[in-house]
């Protein structure tokens, strides 16, 4: 099946159908309604919990021989200025807009991956226990690990469904569904191993052990851009003829580590500007490939041209950011502490552009402006630190598998069970939140400013463990 077919099949029959591809966007954000209910006398009184943002301590720790991130190579630091994607090959002229380079993706089968650091998952990493303990924290975990539970509970929070349409071209807005991808929205699984009176939190063994090119792409797209052409292919290159077996990168890793509430956080840093700061780098396979990533190579043909369309162009992959990914960048980027992302489009061949995101871009996005934002992180790191105490209290000094069902509404179940006696009873709690903000109960809680208060209820309900429901729940989440 072509390229073309498969994306139709996904796309509801519109009267426009293709012929939008010549409209072009008049990109204006909107603001999304909001949801008030007046405050019922007795309607939060028996709710067992409450917590605001300013009851979560949130810092990065200062390191005394911090390592920056390298800087982007090959004319790339224009792109960080710019406000929408730039194209690598100009449509117009079809000249190179930067050097030749970057005009081509070398082939994941050429390159050298035992050159590259092996990746340390919190409960195998040295320096991040010692942080966790000087630092006087109870769980640590990295940011590739947490966001998938941490986006469980922001939607949680926030009873976020869908996303704004209104900035995109009307056939994208007739066409496309908005709604918040079901792979964000599945349910988180991971593990809290046990070492020395604190817990690492790792994302549990996938079982999908079919390759996925993507990863490895992600890997190389990272040093390509941030290496100047001859240390790259000398190093990494291996049928280059300047490849040298015994090169070794000069690269250092660069690590930033948050202490926030009972956490202790560590983000990997990708690159950084002098007038900026750090950010991060994503490469963004194109719309088919994603769709099919076993059969990628049948798609290598599809194309993106233009910045408007419904599709082969760069506000099609935006649309697919805004409802599938944006949440996962946006919380990697706020652990991080960093200013945003830069996103190369590609076709694991070559570039099609790249595009410079800030976090504010992404806060206005998804939670309308950066305060809100920033709160929403805050009470989901404190609704997921109770829930920790409350499961390691019950099982307590063993290791322990987390998994976090889809969210429903305003509530979720939680199932604990022990990874080191099957014969202990296994944990379910039932999860339920409400939002008040300045004394007014919200569906969809949003602030405009510091004076603004926020105040989250919850329960925390202990449940007979209900085997059905988190066997059905965990093979959802499983065969995705």
């Amino acid at each position: 099946m072509s390229w073309k077919t498969r994306l139709l099949k996904s796309i509801p029959p519109t009267k426009e159908g293709l012929e939008s591809l010549k409209i072009q966007s008049n990109r204006t954000r909107t603001t999304s309604k909001t949801s008030f209910k007046k405050e019922t006398k007795n309607e939060l009184e028996n709710w067992k919990f409450k917590l605001t943002a300013n009851q979560i301590n949130n810092q990065i720790i200062q390191q005394p021989n911090f390592i920056y991130p390298p800087r982007l190579s090959h004319q790339l630091d224009s792109i960080l200025f710019e406000k929408k994607p730039q194209f690598v090959i100009d449509p117009s002229s079809q000249k190179s807009n930067f050097t030749d380079f970057v005009n081509q993706i070398p082939n994941v089968q050429d390159f050298d991956f035992t050159k590259i650091p092996p990746y340390k998952v919190a409960s195998t990493d040295s320096k991040l226990l010692e942080y966790t303990k000087s630092s006087q924290s109870k769980y640590y975990s990295s940011t590739s690990s947490i966001v998938n539970i941490l986006s469980q509970l922001d939607i949680l929070i926030t009873n976020r469904k869908s996303m704004s349409k209104q900035s995109f071209i009307p056939t994208i807005q007739e066409s496309l569904n908005f709604r918040i991808s079901r792979y964000s929205i599945s349910g988180s699984l991971n593990t809290l191993k046990y070492q020395d009176g604190v817990y690492a939190i790792d994302k549990a063994p996938d079982d999908d052990q079919r390759y996925n090119v993507l990863q490895d792409l992600g890997h190389v797209i990272e040093l390509l851009l941030t290496m100047p052409t001859s240390t790259f292919r000398k190093t990494f290159v291996k049928n280059d003829v300047t490849y040298d077996k015994d090169m070794i990168s000069n690269q250092r890793e660069s690590f930033n580590y948050r202490k926030i509430g009972d956490f202790l956080l560590r983000s990997q840093l990708d690159a950084y500007h002098p007038d900026i700061g750090i950010f991060d780098l994503k490469s963004r396979a194109s719309l088919p490939i994603r769709m099919d990533v076993e059969n990628y190579k049948e798609s290598i043909h599809y194309d993106i041209y233009q910045h408007s369309g419904l599709v082969e162009s760069f506000e099609r992959e935006y649309h697919g950011l805004l409802t599938n990914s944006f949440l996962k960048f946006n919380l990697q980027a706020r652990i991080g502490d960093m200013h945003g992302m830069f996103l190369g489009y590609h076709n694991t061949e070559k570039f099609f552009g790249f595009q410079y995101i800030p976090l504010s871009e992404m806060d206005n996005a998804l939670y309308t402006n950066t305060i809100t934002a920033e709160t929403t992180f805050s009470l989901s790191i404190g609704l997921l630190q109770h829930i920790l105490d409350l499961a390691v209290d019950a099982l307590p000094k063993q290791d322990l598998q987390l998994f976090i069902e889809p969210v429903y509404n305003n509530y979720t179940n939680v199932y604990v069970t022990s990874l080191d006696n099957e014969s202990l009873e296994p944990l379910q709690f039932f999860v339920k939140v409400k939002s008040k903000v300045n004394d007014r109960i919200m569906d969809k809680p949003m602030i405009n400013g510091k004076d603004d208060v926020w105040e989250l209820y919850y329960d925390i309900e202990r449940k007979r463990f209900d085997r059905d429901r988190y066997t059905r729940y965990l093979k959802s989440y499983k065969d995705l």
